[in-house]
């Protein structure tokens, strides 16, 4: 870093343009970064810099008025607005000494317990109020006054001429000016000798040839090969382009640890920054899988006393590259990390634009480019001013909102009640859940690394003793009392006993009610037994979605015997092959089917036809000759990697499913279930007796309705369907149609994703947005070891 002589010599005065009577400065690199992005998506309010703070006592509004004109006057950086040059980069210009303009509300007409609530929208709508970068003014100034003693003192600044450190300077200016002009005494402030032009003027001249192309050399060898994103495991699927909505949670180390974690960096010849930035890194390294760690740090940039006093944006962000591979100690990985750091400092001057520029990492819209974390480190140990000119000084907080300019943020702010540790996190990445139990493992980190600094790094736990526990025993802990002995169809016939008369499966204006679906169920099934089916037989089951499907597959189980489905859609060759392989003992169809397809030597039933000779059989319940053992069904694969195979379910496992499905099922007793899926896909089986062994009311649909998206949100609505069984794909269609319907069906109360991964979509998120009422749940995996998660 240059002199101050230096510094004045490159910088000051600046060129004066007498048309705009303005100095003009080139725009430092950080500058330019925000003055591209603003013009990327202008008037957006993510670089707004806010600070709040309540004044209480006998405000003197003159002094704190002529106070702002005084900082404003000192330092031109608030008095800048931006410009291109011929060339097409953006260049400062500094306007002449100016009124500034305080907006004062008085919020006193409102009634005592609404003022607060009013001080914060305002406070709100004054902060994220865009600034135009051209135009200006870039820096603004409110005062609310809720009391005849009580204010708010809002400021915002726009990122481009501030930094964290310049709202101290902006603190302490107001302090000392505010006392001393409320006194009637001049400003105690020496002149600035640098202004922030001089600052951007020296960056521009002083960062070029060999020094310039040293401090690259030394990064790209610094970040040769580096991972290009660092892989987080997140809640969400990441956004096409990066979001910056955010929230915040935090936590305070316990004084013992703290003091532990002072004691262990002062032995290790490191500073608390580093201790804490260790542990985040093997955080990071536990979460992303990966030994290789690139992390962003924020330095001030201030390396002379001169800058110290600047408002201004010179604040840099260094990458750290930490490599957590080799299992170390933690006494070594210290070291690692502190060299590193050292390496960092040490060539602190390139400007991350410009480091971003020369390594020129592929583009992606949906994360920031080398950094995606960041780790910031505050130690505010000094003592604070509460107090100036008779007036009490309380931050305001809360109103500024939370952005996310990077997936995760920690921050560690060291302050006299302790060590504060807090994330702040992209809202459209994790879940507030995730990111405190991240909190907790590196709190967990922190206590065994100070307990053991000769631990491996590979050996510390991440898991505290509760976590263990339910890692090891509550999540292994699955075993249910269900009832062993029990059959499917079984669980249909109690329903039976419970409400006869109640609706059991509906077709467009038919209907069955439980009562007739067992009656022809049971007669059906006498009838197979009366045609040698016995328990251990296979029934082939080929029907369009009907009334008599579903007799059929009940009957089918009533006889002991084991249903195979064949969808009348499959190609010919496909049903034959499925019929010779099962072996089936006969064939169930529908009348307009079998006169289409060719069913071999297999003997053939057409129940709709033969329901006259069916129904001279009984209507009991058959006895019950299958055991738990038994199959219910065997459901032929798609065969896209070969042939066919028929995969065997027994009723063991099945009532088990059955039972799982209604403990985790939000729909009520007689809640109806569209059945959507073919009978040869297996979740149709969920769809059918989930339903009918709860009370429900299956719903069937037709073929070209169930294709039509349009038509099968009118059909759900039409006939009040509650819950539904939906392949993401199917689920993506009807979220569509919804997106041009104004009424959708309120009558969801679930839907149920299967067979391939989930993703939620725009068009699936605005769809459930719109149904408040409704949950949304992805099974994904084997039948017996569902995952289930709710949108």
């Amino acid at each position: 870093m240059p002199s101050v002589n230096e510094l004045n010599d490159i910088g000051a005065p600046g060129q004066l343009t007498e048309s705009e009577e303005v100095f003009v400065f080139p725009a430092s690199f950080a500058q330019q970064r925000l003055w591209f992005l603003d013009k990327l998506e202008p008037g957006q309010n993510t670089y707004n810099v806010p600070f709040a703070i309540r004044l209480n006592g006998d405000l003197n509004q003159q002094a704190l008025r002529r106070t702002l004109q005084e900082i404003v006057n000192r330092h031109e950086v608030l008095r800048t607005t931006f410009s291109e040059d011929e060339s097409g980069k953006p260049i400062q210009l500094v306007a002449p000494e100016r009124e500034f303009k305080l907006a004062v509300s008085d919020l006193r007409s409102y009634a005592t317990q609404f003022r607060e609530n009013e001080a914060r929208r305002q406070v709100v709508e004054h902060v994220r109020q865009p600034f135009d970068l051209k135009r200006g003014p870039l820096f603004r100034a409110s005062l609310l006054q809720v009391g005849d003693a009580e204010y708010i003192l809002s400021l915002a600044f726009h990122h481009i001429i501030v930094d964290g450190w310049s709202w101290g300077v902006v603190l302490q200016e107001l302090s000392a000016l505010y006392e001393a002009y409320s006194q009637g005494k001049d400003s105690p402030l020496a002149p600035l000798s640098i202004q922030y032009g001089d600052y951007a003027a020296w960056q521009q001249d002083w960062i070029q040839g060999e020094r310039l192309q040293g401090l690259i050399a030394f990064w790209k060898k610094q970040l040769s090969e580096a991972p290009p994103v660092l892989e987080l495991p997140g809640d969400f699927p990441r956004p096409l382009m990066q979001t910056f909505s955010g929230a915040q949670e935090s936590t305070v180390v316990p004084r013992s640890l703290q003091d532990a974690l002072s004691e262990l960096s002062q032995k290790e010849g490191v500073t608390l920054f580093m201790t804490l930035l260790s542990a985040f890194d093997l955080l990071l390294a536990r979460y992303s899988g990966q030994n290789d760690i690139v992390v962003g740090t924020p330095i001030s940039g201030r390396t002379r006393s001169e800058l110290e006093g600047l408002i201004g944006f010179l604040v840099n962000t260094l990458p750290l590259r930490t490599d957590v591979s080799g299992n170390p100690t933690f006494r070594e990985f210290l070291a690692r990390v502190r060299e590193t750091a050292l390496q960092a400092y040490a060539h602190q001057d390139l400007p991350f634009e410009r480091l971003v520029e020369e390594l020129s990492p592929e583009r992606d819209l949906s994360r920031s480019p080398i950094i995606q974390v960041l780790y910031i480190f505050e130690n505010s140990t000094g003592k604070q001013k509460s107090h100036i000119g008779g007036l009490e000084l309380i931050p305001f907080r809360g109103a500024e909102g939370t952005t996310a300019k990077f997936d995760i943020q920690f921050s560690a702010l060291v302050n006299p009640s302790g060590l504060r540790l807090a994330l702040t996190y992209n809202v459209d990445l994790f879940r507030p859940a995730t990111v405190q139990r991240m909190l907790a493992h590196l709190q967990t980190f922190l206590e065994a690394m100070v307990a053991d600094p000769e631990g491996r790094i590979g050996d510390l736990c991440l898991l505290n003793g509760a976590e263990r526990r339910q890692l090891l025993a509550e999540f292994n802990s699955t075993e249910k009392e269900y009832r062993r002995d029990v059959l499917v169809h079984q669980l249909v016939e109690e329903q039976v006993e419970r409400n006869p008369k109640g609706v059991a499966v509906s077709f467009n204006d038919e209907h069955l009610t439980y009562a007739d679906l067992n009656q022809r169920s049971n007669r059906l099934a006498h009838y197979l037994r009366s045609t040698g089916v016995v328990p251990g037989s296979l029934v082939a089951i080929c029907m369009e979605r009907s009334m008599e499907m579903v007799v059929s597959v009940l009957a089918t189980l009533k006889s002991g015997a084991a249903y195979v489905p064949l969808d009348p859609e499959y190609p010919k060759d496909r049903l034959a092959f499925m019929l010779e392989d099962s072996q089936a003992a006969v064939l169930l169809t529908q009348e307009r089917i079998r006169g289409e397809l060719d069913f071999g030597s297999t003997p053939v039933l057409c129940v709709d036809a033969s329901w006259g000779e069916i129904s001279t059989h009984s209507d009991d319940n058959p006895k019950n000759l299958a055991t738990p053992e038994d199959l219910v069904y065997v459901i032929y694969t798609s065969g896209s990697t070969g042939k066919p195979k028929g995969v065997c379910l027994p009723h063991r496992c099945l009532t088990n499913l059955l039972y799982w499905q209604l403990e985790s099922s939000h729909a009520s007793v007689g809640d109806r279930t569209l059945q959507f899926t073919s009978l040869s896909f297996d979740v149709s089986f969920q769809e059918i007796f989930s339903t009918l062994s709860s009370g429900g009311s299956l719903v069937l649909i037709s073929e070209s309705t169930r294709r039509d998206g349009r038509a099968l949100l009118q059909y759900l609505k039409q006939h009040s369907v509650a819950r539904l069984f939906q392949p993401f794909v199917a689920l993506q269609q009807i979220a569509e149609a919804a997106c041009e319907e104004h009424d959708l069906p309120t009558s969801l109360r679930e839907v149920i994703t299967a067979g391939e991964q989930l993703k939620i979509t725009t068009q699936i998120a605005s769809f459930f947005e719109r149904l408040p009422g409704c949950k949304l749940f992805n099974h994904y995996g084997p039948s017996e070891t569902h995952v289930v998660t709710s949108y």
